[in-house]
C-alpha cells in the first residue's frame, strides 16, 4: 500500500479512537488520564486532538 493511503487509514484509526474515547469519557465511563495512557500521550495532547477534531471532553 502506498504511503498516501496508509497515512489516510492510520489518521482516520486515530479519530475513531479520540471520537471513541471521547464519548467514554463524556459518558462518565473513563477518565481523560485512561483514554491518554491508551493511546500513549499524556492529557494535555489527548484533549488537544480532540479539540482540534471538534470534540468536546467533559472535564
Amino acid at each position: 500500500m502506498c504511503k498516501a493511503i496508509t497515512d489516510l487509514i492510520q489518521d482516520g484509526k486515530i479519530e475513531g479512537k479520540i471520537e471513541t474515547f471521547v464519548e467514554l469519557i463524556n459518558d462518565g465511563d473513563m477518565t481523560v488520564e485512561k483514554a491518554a495512557a491508551k493511546m500513549q500521550i499524556s492529557e494535555k495532547e489527548f484533549c488537544t486532538q480532540a479539540k482540534a477534531l471538534g470534540f468536546e471532553v467533559a472535564m
